[in-house]
Parts: C-alpha cells; structure tokens; sequence
C-alpha cells in the first residue's frame, strides 16, 4: 500500500512539473522600425517657452532603427501570457542607442502556438546622458507563425510602435537650433519583428 502511494505521488509530481514546465516559454526577435512620425521640444533660452518641430524620417530599409528582443514568459491561461522583456535598439536619425526592460502581455486566439496580440510597456534606458535621459515605450500588435516545429515556432510580428524620450539634460538634436534647452521627442511609428518561440 505505501509502495503504491509512493508510486502514484511521485507519478503527479512529475507529471504536475512538465505541465508547469509547458507554461513557460522565451522568445528572440529582430525587429525593423520605419518611423513616420517625429516630434521634438524644446525651450528657448531668452523666453522659456516650448517648440515643436516636426524631424524628417529617413527612407529605406534597415536605414531609420532596428533592435534586438528577448522575452521570457508565463502562459496565465491557455490564451492569456504574461512576461519580462530585456533588449536594445539603435535609432539612426537621431543617432540614439538604448537599452530596454519592461513587460509583455499576449493573447492567444486558439493556444500559444497560433495567432496572437501583444502589449508591450517597456523602460529606455539611455548609454549616454548626452541623447536622452530617459524613455519609454508602447507597442501593440499582431503576431503569427509561419513554421511551426516541435521545438520552436518562426514568427512574423507587426506592430505600431510609440517611443517618448526625456530629453533633460541632452545636447540640442539640430544645430541650427543651438541656442535652445530640449525637452522631448516623440516618435511614431510601425515595425516588423522576425523571431522565434521556443
């Protein structure tokens, strides 16, 4: 009888630890930014009144922002997960480098392993005090598998992306405006993500 109950206990713990296990899973991305949006603040030196000025966008592929992202996560219930994120990315005009943490939230329409949305809330943090202080950002978006193995999943994502910068203590972003204290930039945007789940 002991036997047995050892036998049947030991059989739940093993198979409650690979059910457990199966909830978890990573992700890595590359991602591709095509911004359509730029707005930047700032104040004049005399008056201390705010600008906006609206930078133009590079065209072409790979040319304006690209990153690299990592994500670990929960599967909360078969269409609902929730995770960390860490990653960085490199915005070309103008020349900012960053690194991010923050979270992710996707929604499942079948299981983990088909057609999702995601939320992602995450903290920019800045290499140099000399482009930006600090920054956050926020995208949304649609993901889904193009090869599906029994190890990993290859998935596409597109998504809106919106990224605001604290720009408090930076050098001005055009020379023409020397004269002027920056405040902010904002910028707007789509992007494409090409990265696997396993």
């Amino acid at each position: 009888m002991k036997k047995c109950l050892i036998i049947i206990v030991l059989a739940a713990m093993t198979g409650g630890s690979a059910y457990a296990q199966s909830k978890w899973y990573s992700t890595g991305e590359i991602e591709f930014i095509f911004p359509r949006a730029k707005e930047y603040s700032y104040d004049d030196n005399n008056t201390n009144i705010g600008y906006k000025v609206d930078l133009p966008t590079k065209e072409g592929f790979l040319l304006d922002s690209y990153g690299l992202l990592y994500t670990y996560n929960y599967l909360l219930f078969r269409k609902l997960s929730l995770g960390v994120l860490g990653g960085a990315q490199v915005h070309n005009n103008p020349d900012i480098f960053m690194l991010k943490l923050g979270g992710i939230m996707k929604f499942f329409f079948v299981d983990e392993d088909n057609v999702y949305v995601k939320l992602i809330l995450a903290h920019e943090f800045s290499t140099s005090k000399n482009d930006f202080n600090k920054g956050t950002t926020v995208r949304f978006g649609l993901g889904f598998p193009v090869l599906k193995k029994e190890s990993f999943n290859l998935n596409v994502n597109i998504f809106t992306v919106y990224d605001y910068f604290d720009l408090t203590g930076a050098n001005p972003l055009d020379a023409a405006l020397a004269g002027h204290i920056p405040k902010t930039l904002i910028i707007r945007g789509f992007a494409l993500s090409v990265g696997a789940k396993f």
